[in-house]
């Protein structure tokens, strides 16, 4: 909101005794100015920066086709890791290790190419990432499992899910008001799982009891899936929207949307968490 200084103009009332005229004439003359010089004058009406006015004028000249500020920022992207840490290397090979698991270490979700995707939530969720642990009986899997370097790299859990997030987004300008427009939020989600192929010899009752284990697990880890998801959407449906932005600076106020939305989303997966001890209580426990 605008505000201008006011002045207020005090009258002075002059007491003298009549001389000439002239003598008169030139005492006003000199009241008039000095009152005049002491009044501050009112501030000019406060403007748009240099380019938004020259955007703005340009709009109202072509309503149809406004002029757009744009204000793409890729730059601001969220990797967060549900159930494990965020430490992975993206160069090791395929390794065999003492503790029988092999593999690929984790990497993250890298960020999406926002700029070059259409308008709204764009959505990918890659194939599992898997280790390969090996074993004859679940005491023996379990241990493979806790003790594999590639999943301990990874974090405290059997199993992560991570996302990434990321956006783009326009300004268009149009007289005074200002909108975004062409929000585009991209959401790359990816997964980290343990995995295990039994052999001839495998006995009947371990096959069971991993496959009830893994999908359970698997459960778990698209529960994150849809949380992440939800939220993208959530912030996706706010951006597109919101009413009138500040012309100013409409980075700041996006920015702001947008971190509340992703405290929000790493609550929730924290929450599910908890209520679900980390998939215990879904059944994936091994």
């Amino acid at each position: 909101m605008m505000s201008l200084n006011r002045t207020k103009r005090h009258a002075r009332r002059v007491y003298f005794y009549p001389k000439s005229r002239q003598i008169l004439l030139v005492l006003l003359v000199a009241l008039v100015y000095t009152n005049l010089v002491r009044i501050s004058p009112l501030p000019a009406t406060t403007s748009l920066p240099a380019q938004a006015t020259a955007l703005s004028t340009t709009a109202s000249k072509n309503a149809t086709k406004p002029e757009v500020l744009t204000a793409t920022t890729t730059v601001s992207t969220y990797p967060a890791t549900s159930g494990g840490n965020q430490q992975a290397s993206q160069t090791t090979p395929v390794v065999r290790t003492s503790q029988a698991c092999t593999g690929s270490p984790y990497a993250l979700p890298a960020s999406l190419p926002v700029t070059s995707l259409p308008s709204g939530l764009n959505k990918v969720v890659d194939t599992p990432t898997h280790y390969q642990v090996y074993g004859s009986s679940i005491p023996e899997l379990r241990t493979a499992i806790e003790n594999c370097p590639l999943r301990r790299a990874n974090g405290a859990y059997h199993a992560s899910t991570s996302y990434q997030l990321n956006w783009s987004y326009a300004v268009s300008v149009s007289g005074t008001t200002c909108r975004l427009t062409n929000v585009k939020i991209g959401l790359h989600v990816s997964q980290y799982m343990p995995a295990f192929v039994p052999t001839s010899s495998t006995p009947a009752g371990t096959k069971n009891a991993w496959n009830r284990y893994i999908a359970n697990l698997q459960t778990h880890e698209n529960g994150h899936v849809a949380i992440d998801t939800d939220y993208a959407q959530r912030l996706t449906n706010t951006l597109q929207n919101m009413g009138s932005v500040d012309c100013a600076n409409p980075k700041n106020q996006v920015q702001t949307i947008i971190n509340s939305y992703v405290t929000m989303l790493n609550a929730a997966n924290e929450l599910y968490d908890s209520q679900t001890g980390h998939g215990a209580t879904q059944g994936a426990v091994l």
